[in-house]
């Protein structure tokens, strides 16, 4: 395993998580719309204002299809479930790089509350995040560092997939969140209906 006091920036590369099932949306959440077009393109886009290189984790099924096919895609090849199967398999295909990973399914997210997670990054500790809950590290609007995706592929092997755990068991730089909306993510068609009538009405 590479040494975890690594202090030199990696390159920052992008990753919108988008390979879920979406069992409780009962659709695809990368295909939904709020802001005039898919919420994977809106997100990708968004992600691309803050790092050298972006990239859309999605399943097989999804890499043929629309909006996806037309974006920079990252294709599961890890056999575990969950966002660490997308996570690791864009450290495999990169594995020098660090990873600023958000989900797709954040439709309040911004580019300040991206360009802020960028400008506090310290290398020194194995990923930066913002904090929820009772400084809970929120692990799908992070950046993770080579070293913690090493960590959270010994975690895997070892039966435990939570990125939220694998955080919390690391030097994690922790960040307040800039307000209660901006990670919400959304999972539900009730969930959605509300999301689309505040974004209206803002």
């Amino acid at each position: 395993m590479a040494d975890r006091n690594f202090t030199a920036a990696a390159e920052l590369f992008g990753l919108v998580l988008a390979g879920g099932s979406s069992l409780r949306m009962g659709t695809d959440k990368g295909r939904l719309e709020y802001h005039g077009e898919s919420q994977v393109v809106w997100a990708e886009r968004t992600l691309s204002s803050v790092c050298a290189s972006t990239f859309v984790s999605v399943n097989d099924d999804q890499s043929q299809k629309m909006p996806y096919r037309d974006l920079p895609l990252i294709v599961d090849t890890e056999s575990i479930g969950g966002p660490a199967r997308g996570l690791l398999s864009a450290h495999a295909r990169y594995p020098s790089a660090a990873w600023l990973v958000i989900g797709v399914d954040m439709p309040f997210l911004n580019a300040k509350t991206l360009t802020d997670l960028v400008s506090a990054r310290d290398p020194r500790s194995l990923a930066t995040c913002y904090a929820r809950g009772e400084g809970m590290p929120e692990p799908l609007c992070a950046i993770w560092e080579p070293p913690a995706l090493e960590l959270l592929a010994e975690r895997c092997a070892n039966g435990d997939a939570s990125l939220s755990r694998c955080l919390r068991s690391a030097a994690t730089q922790l960040l307040k969140l800039p307000d209660n909306q901006s990670l919400k993510s959304i999972n539900t068609a009730e969930e959605k209906a509300l999301a689309e009538r505040v974004l209206r009405d803002s």
